[in-house]
Parts: C-alpha cells; structure tokens; sequence
C-alpha cells in the first residue's frame, strides 16, 4: 500500500514526520524482504540483521566521516544528481554508466500452471493437454530466474500457440 500523505494541502510535512515515514517504510521493505529470503532457504542471522538505519551504523559513519574531514578528504562542490522521474528516486551513478559489458540471455521454459479458460478452449481442439503447455520466455538478467514467481503477459497482445516436436511440449 501507498504511504500515507504526509502533509495536508499546503502546508509543509516536518523534518521528523517525514523521518518516522521513511523509518516505516524501510522496516515494511525489511520485513518483505526477509521473508522472501527466509522463503527462499537465504541463510542468515534473521534475529540480528545489518541494518545501516540502526543509531549504532550511523554513529560510526559520523566517525568516519569526520575522520576524512579533518584529513580534508572532504569539500563542497558540484555533482549532478540524476533524477529517475518514473520511480521518484535518485539514480546511483553505477545505474547510469554502462561500461563495455555483455550480458548473458537465456531462453527458459516455464510450466504453465494455470492456463486462463480462453486459453484451454484453445487448446482442447488442437489435441493439446494443458498441462503440457509451458511459457517461452528470453531475459538478459538470467541471474533473476530463482527469484520468478510469476510471468506476466500483456491482456491485448497476441501470443502464438507452438508445437515442439522435440519434445512434445506445447
């Protein structure tokens, strides 16, 4: 769910409503996070996680930047900070420099489980038994496969019904 809006018409959200929104928010993303991991058979210590919003991480952060600011490792000047206007987000600058890097694809089969009723009225003609049906996909980030829960597939697009004798599957 969306977070709750922090300020009414007009007027300006404090500094401190606007922490205890982001705190909440982070913790909410902790929590689905780690139950996905826990899910997924991540091991760690689930009861004493790295958070870097913990007083503890930040106070040694403060130590260390003030260490390279007494060095004079640190100085004020200018940086564009590159603004993602779909996502509302700062970009890292590693989201932004493509180096010469060639990703792997891949072309995997998935299983359909639950084919929608439109889909089986077609495939009962062509003698073909929904359960031997699987979804052609191609990705560029094979690296996120472990992580599918689903496929999504667009309600007005049309997609192709292929026999392959190879295997038999559909």
């Amino acid at each position: 769910p969306p977070p709750p809006p922090l300020q009414a018409a007009g007027a300006e959200p404090s500094a401190l409503a606007v922490r205890k929104l982001a705190r909440a928010f982070a913790e909410d993303a902790i929590a689905t996070q780690r139950t996905a991991f826990v899910r997924w058979g991540v091991l760690a210590d689930w009861e004493n996680p790295y958070l870097t919003m913990r007083p503890e991480y930040e106070v040694q952060q403060l130590r260390v930047f003030y260490d390279m600011f007494r060095q004079g490792l640190i100085f004020r000047g200018e940086k564009p900070v590159h603004w993602s206007p779909s996502s509302c987000t700062a970009l890292a600058e590693a989201e932004l420099e493509y180096h010469d890097h060639t990703s792997p694809s891949v072309h995997v089969c998935f299983p359909l489980h639950c084919p929608s009723p439109a889909l089986q009225h077609k495939l009962v003609p062509a003698g073909v038994h929904p359960a031997d049906v699987s979804v052609l996909v191609w990705t560029t980030t094979p690296w996120t496969l472990p992580a599918n829960q689903a496929i999504a597939v667009h309600p007005t697009l049309e997609y192709c019904l292929v026999l392959n004798n190879n295997n038999n599957n559909s």
